[in-house]
């Protein structure tokens, strides 16, 4: 007996489950763009839209579901003035009454869904951006790599050369003249390549910075 009541306390929950963020928000979707003016519907895709905005993009369950409850009730009142003066303005009892009620929760759990919604949507977005911020790790930890080869196979080209570049500059500051020496093709390529080494050794601090950068966003 304990498990057909559990079983039909399941089955229940399921059923309700399915009426209250199911089949009322395809309800409320459904008559708030056919059945109703334009203004009304402009009114369900803003209430729609800054929701699922405020949900997905913004931090803080205070702060997402703060700003969600705040334009859906907005919404739900404006919806309930208009059905209570268009649809129900020929009831005069409280049936009338009743169904503003009915009509303005039902609006009010429709964000139970757009909630589930719109959490999933920052899912996704967060997602992508963890895909974003590896894709931009990994680029740059290939430039560096890619600087550092450069630097040590520039550097072994002209490793025995860089002795006679600093006897040259010696010489020059003392007050020799090198412009002899300096003319030549040899000594121009060894000057080339060490500025050309200053400039990867600069590229690869800028690069180290920008990516501490990025692994330091969270």
């Amino acid at each position: 007996m304990e498990n057909n009541s559990s079983g039909g306390g399941g089955c229940s929950a399921i059923f309700y489950g399915v009426f209250v963020f199911v089949v009322i928000p395809i309800v409320s979707l459904v008559y708030s763009l056919w059945e109703t003016p334009t203004f009304i519907k402009v009114s369900y895709v803003i209430w729609i839209v800054a929701s699922l905005a405020a949900i997905s993009l913004l931090k803080g369950l205070a702060a997402k579901f703060g700003v969600a409850g705040t334009v859906t009730l907005i919404y739900a009142m404006e919806f309930c003035v208009w059905y209570s003066e268009n649809v129900l303005s020929e009831k005069q009892d409280d049936g009338g009454f009743t169904d503003v009620i009915f009509v303005f929760f039902c609006i009010c759990l429709t964000l139970v869904t757009i909630g589930a919604l719109g959490l999933f949507i920052e899912d996704k977005i967060d997602d992508r951006k963890s895909e974003l911020k590896y894709e931009q790790i990994k680029r740059l930890e290939k430039k560096i790599e890619q600087c550092n080869n450069e630097i040590e196979a520039m550097e072994a080209s002209i490793h025995d050369r860089r002795k006679a570049l600093k006897v040259v500059r010696i010489i020059s500051l003392c007050g020799g003249d090198t412009s002899a020496i300096e003319a030549n093709p040899a000594f121009a390529e060894i000057r080339t390549l060490s500025d050309t080494i200053e400039k990867k050794r600069m590229d690869v601090e800028r690069f180290t910075s920008e990516l501490d950068v990025k692994r330091q966003v969270k």
